[in-house]
């Protein structure tokens, strides 16, 4: 391989990592950020496929460095028993291993594990974060009921009667940092852009961006399954 071409290559790969970048952005203003706000959850499980009987209920806890001080989204069961998506074990806390942050830096998806649990998906995997196969099979689960929800002629009205868009409520809670992690500026538009904004946020998730929760975040090559389009 001649110089030109190693400095190309080298270019490709940095454009290539930049465009997970800014997916990741993308995807924590309007997934993690916007569909991970407590209210917003809470329109879902009772929008979408509302449980007569629900065995856990949605719970937020303040977390330690490994989550950058932020928070973290478990569950609860009816005895009070914490269900959490990584493998930090304590006292009344049930950890299933998905999320590992050591193997998948940029895993964030506290939030899409804990909603795959509650409808009881999750529990259909046993974990092994450091197979990408397998992490890729959940990222795509989680695609699959984030379209469900979208879709959900219920979860937009009760969005819409219950005002979730307004401006006091953008500007309180949700930045769009699509552009830069550092802006302050809210999310804008309707329910209709937003949604739109999401579903974009899908497809490009189900296209590349799993990549960018895998592994050390960068771009991969796609093997077989992947190209195939295979998710299950």
């Amino acid at each position: 391989m001649t110089k030109h071409q190693k400095n190309s290559k080298l270019k490709k790969r940095k454009a290539c990592d930049k465009i997970l970048e800014d997916f990741g952005r993308k995807h924590y203003t309007y997934i993690n950020s916007f569909l991970g706000d407590q209210t917003i959850r809470d329109i879902i499980v009772n929008s979408v496929k509302p449980l007569t009987k629900p065995k856990y209920r949605l719970h937020v806890e303040y977390t330690n460095e490994n989550f950058g001080d932020g928070s973290h989204h478990v569950l609860i069961d009816d005895n009070g028993v914490i269900q959490c998506s990584t493998n930090e074990h304590g006292h009344n806390r049930v950890c299933y291993g998905f999320q590992d942050v050591v193997v998948n830096k940029y895993d964030t998806l506290c939030q899409s594990y804990s909603l795959l649990l509650y409808y009881n998906i999750l529990q259909n995997y046993s974990a092994s974060p450091s197979d990408p196969e397998r992490h890729y099979i959940i990222q795509m689960e989680m695609v699959k009921l984030y379209r469900e929800i979208i879709n959900c002629k219920l979860f937009r009205e009760n969005m819409e009667n219950e005002k979730i868009l307004s401006y006091a409520n953008r500007k309180a809670y949700w930045y769009d940092i699509e552009k830069s992690s550092e802006s302050i500026e809210p999310i804008s538009g309707d329910i209709d852009t937003i949604l739109t904004k999401i579903n974009e946020t899908l497809d490009e998730w189900e296209s590349y961006g799993y990549m960018w929760f895998t592994g050390d975040g960068k771009w991969q090559r796609p093997t077989k399954r992947r190209m195939l389009g295979v998710k299950t």
